[in-house]
């Protein structure tokens, strides 16, 4: 067999490896092991290796950058091709192997993007809070396949160029501290290396044949012969740092559990109905007395005082009757929206939240605060222990801090509180049999949303994202404003008449002002706006429209808008104005069929639901 033969079967061989293994990896032992219980293949070895890697940042970001360096090649050789072109005055003259490496790397590029398109697992931690594809790791591919071409194009434009021979035994050096460091880094999954491997070897051996078909240069040493050396280096490298990892990150493993350099187990998810909570297996209600004290932990209870769910329901306690001494309470229910809790218990708290959650399954802050809020109550700098009732509020708050960053291997769900038998349980003083408890004497971290700064987006349009309820007032800076308004009307008059025209002239004044400061919100202004079955009829749109699309409602009843400026050109009551960047967009004129039923509508509860029918219309459901 010829040596052309050869190079062919072996590139053909090498692709139908990478492809197989890529299946393998899509199809064999997929579990959810993954960040927000993401799907991941081969899931046992790659568990395996989770386990023993801890993730470096330090050691990610190291890489990022010598990841920049290996792209820079294409900077060198276009450079190398630009020169050859000034030089010899022809495209025609600028080597066919120049021409060849900018096809292999428009080859690898697509490769590249091709895996960003079509995700074949995700990271075993998330990036800026999100799920980012994984396989295969993409700066062992571009290291590679860049690095590995520059030394087989030097072979063929210098050969023994003694300043060719150190740029190989640079790239050969780069090429494996991307490899290694990316590996020990812990952002990519055991068999995402591994993957990057294959298909790179693939792609150089593809381009190595192409070269060989095309070239008239000779062409000596073997890719072969160097890969094989390179990975053996490799491997002796990967293999000695491996065997030392539990060294440099101080683990110690004792009848199967691993500890950290504290002597606290790794987190490790316990198995049945409680792992499906996210509660530990080594560090859990049994255990925690064991943990308790520490000066480099916080611990965390995520329960409400009082909680809206009906948790008795399911052998539970929605009061704080008690709690693990040491641990202070952080009611989760108003850090996140609280979903999918037990049909028997209901909904729990659906008021404002420091962070709302996006239809991707990200979070974003709700307040200019929220971030600062939470790294003070969770510093990321030491050990959590998270308890809750029964261990839903506490596994959700893990799943939360880690989407937002926070290291997995430094949380622990202890699980709940009504089965903690410990040495250290807080009974809550209760009044009376039926009075309830005393939480005053709780350790309580009040979250106080009137003091904080909302977040406004600049939205161009009104959508409606998802059916959430939201216990809200309309806008609380403007209710202040008017109470403030009466305050001084009380001052200046003493005739109730008086008072009431100033607090509503000063009330117009402040919707005029928006629109002078070109701000987009929503008007509504209906003579029974303010009675109670007219308003719940229209408050969960109003409520969604504003927490989802930061659109702020102002209510005013007839007598306000009339003083408006608004009122010249929009003299239809009852009615709605939405408002973008201070023109009026849409609004009810009574002349179209909904509008003309809004002013007919005898049943004054009939008309405010019609308003809202009205709304509807210019809002994606």
């Amino acid at each position: 067999m010829n040596k052309k033969v050869r190079n062919i079967i072996f590139s053909v061989l090498l692709i139908i490896i990478s492809v197989a293994y890529t299946i393998i990896v899509m199809k064999v032992d997929v579990k959810p092991i993954g960040p927000q219980n993401s799907l991941v293949g081969l899931a046992t070895i790659n568990k395996y290796f989770s386990n023993i890697i801890i993730s470096n940042m330090l050691i990610y970001k190291i890489t990022d950058y010598l990841g920049y360096i290996a792209i820079g090649y294409i900077c060198i050789y276009g450079l190398i091709g630009l020169i050859q072109l000034i030089k010899r005055k022809s495209l025609k003259k600028v080597d066919v192997e120049i021409y060849l490496l900018a096809c292999f790397y428009v080859l690898v590029l697509g490769v590249y993007f091709l895996f960003e398109k079509i995700v074949i697992n995700y990271r075993p931690v998330l990036m800026g809070g999100l799920l980012d594809p994984s396989y295969p790791s993409s700066h062992t591919v571009l290291a590679m396949c860049f690095c590995g071409s520059s030394i087989i194009i030097n072979n063929y434009l210098f050969k023994k160029s003694k300043l060719a021979i150190c740029h190989n035994v640079f790239s050969i050096i780069l090429l494996y501290a991307i490899i290694i460091g990316r590996f020990i880094s812990g952002v990519h999954w055991f068999t995402d290396i591994v993957g990057g491997i294959i298909i790179s070897f693939a792609l150089l051996q593809l381009f190595k044949t192409v070269l060989y078909l095309c070239s008239k240069k000779e062409y000596k040493p073997s890719i072969l012969k160097v890969s094989l050396v390179c990975l053996g280096f490799g491997l002796l490298c990967s293999l000695s740092i491996f065997l030392n990892y539990k060294f440099f990150n101080k683990v110690t493993i004792i009848d199967n559990i691993r500890y950290n350099e504290d002597g606290i187990p790794f987190p490790e998810v316990t198995g049945g109905v409680r792992g499906e909570l996210g509660i530990d297996k080594n560090v859990n209600e049994l255990t925690i007395d064991q943990y308790l004290g520490r000066s480099d932990s916080v611990y965390r209870d995520m329960r409400m005082l009082i909680d809206d769910a009906d948790y008795e329901a399911i052998g539970g306690n929605r009061y704080l009757d008690g709690y693990v001494e040491g641990f202070e309470v952080i009611p989760l229910p108003y850090i996140i929206p609280v979903n999918n809790l037990p049909k028997e218990v209901g909904e729990t708290y659906q008021g404002r939240t420091l962070f709302k959650l996006n239809v991707n399954g990200t979070y974003s802050a709700n307040y200019e605060e929220s971030m600062s809020i939470i790294e003070e109550l969770f510093p990321k700098d030491k050990y959590i222990f998270l308890m809750c009732g029964g261990g839903g509020y506490a596994g959700m708050m893990k799943q939360f801090l880690v989407s937002m960053g926070w290291n997995a291997n430094k949380i622990w769900v202890v699980g709940g509180y009504w089965y903690y038998t410990g040495e250290h349980d807080i009974k809550v003083p209760k009044i009376g049999e039926w009075q309830g408890y005393i939480f005053d004497t709780v350790p309580y971290h009040e979250i106080n949303f009137y003091d904080l700064t909302k977040i406004r987006d600049d939205k161009k349009g009104l959508i409606k994202l998802s059916s959430r309820y939201y216990d809200i007032d309309y806008n609380e800076d403007y209710e202040n404003y008017y109470t403030k308004a009466y305050e001084e009307a009380e001052k200046l008059y003493t005739n109730y008449d008086e008072q009431y025209d100033y607090a509503n002239k000063k009330r117009a004044e402040y919707i005029d002002s928006l629109i002078e400061n070109k701000e987009s919100f929503v008007l509504v202004y209906h003579d029974y706006y303010d009675s109670c079955s007219a308003e719940l009829n229209f408050y969960d749109l109003a409520s969604e429209i504003m927490y989802k699309e930061n659109v702020y409602f102002y209510k005013v009843d007839p007598d306000v808008y009339k003083l408006t400026s608004l009122f010249e050109d929009y003299r239809f009551i009852p009615g709605v104005l939405i408002i973008k960047d201070g023109k009026v967009k849409y609004n009810v004129d009574g002349n179209d069929n909904l509008t003309k039923k809004i002013y007919d509508a005898d049943d004054w509860n009939y008309q405010v639901k019609l308003l809202e029918d009205w709304i509807k219309q210019f809002v994606v459901l």
